[in-house]
Formats: structure tokens, C-alpha cells, sequence
């Protein structure tokens, strides 16, 4: 059971991975900066396990204003959380660096 799970969880995380890849390279994200992207969606996982949709909104705008503050694209940051996970959070955060 197990075991089932944690094959269930690596290949979510998986397809996951590679729908962020696909945005990324659409927007022409430099590939030097794929891994921190990749960390935010590991981030979004964690944070958004068991939360109730009210609350989603929040924690993924507050995600979104952390991973800007490391350096990444708000624009970049709400299309990939509004693909993989349907929530679009508001970019209060536009003082991040330019696309």
C-alpha cells in the first residue's frame, strides 16, 4: 500500500515537472533557473495538502510573493500555479524582476 502510494506520488510530481518545463520554455525562463521553479511546485504541494479552497488563494499568494522575493517572474509563478493546481493568485507582487 505503501509503496503504491509513493509511485502514485513520484509520478504526479512527475507530470507536474514536466507541464512546469513546458511553461517555462514557452516564456523563455533561462534553464539555469528551472530548479528553483520546480522547488516552488514541490513548495505548492506541501503548502496545499489538505487546505480548504479559501484558504488555496492565500497560500498560493503568499507563495507567490516568497518566490518572487528569491528572484522568480510573478507572471511565470501565477501560470504555473493556475495550471497545475487552478488557482490564480493576484499579482500584487509586480515589483519582482521583469520578463
Amino acid at each position: 500500500m505503501q509503496a503504491r502510494r509513493y509511485a502514485e506520488a513520484c509520478y504526479k510530481l512527475r507530470e507536474q515537472e514536466l507541464l512546469t518545463r513546458r511553461i517555462l520554455m514557452r516564456r523563455g525562463v533561462p534553464t539555469i533557473r528551472f530548479p528553483a521553479y520546480h522547488n516552488f511546485v514541490r513548495h505548492l504541494n506541501r503548502m496545499l495538502a489538505g487546505a480548504d479552497s479559501r484558504a488555496r488563494h492565500a497560500l498560493v499568494s503568499a507563495a507567490v510573493l516568497t518566490w518572487v522575493g528569491k528572484g522568480l517572474f510573478p507572471e511565470v509563478l501565477a501560470e504555473v500555479a493556475g495550471s497545475l493546481f487552478n488557482v490564480h493568485p493576484g499579482l500584487e507582487a509586480r515589483a519582482g524582476p521583469e520578463v
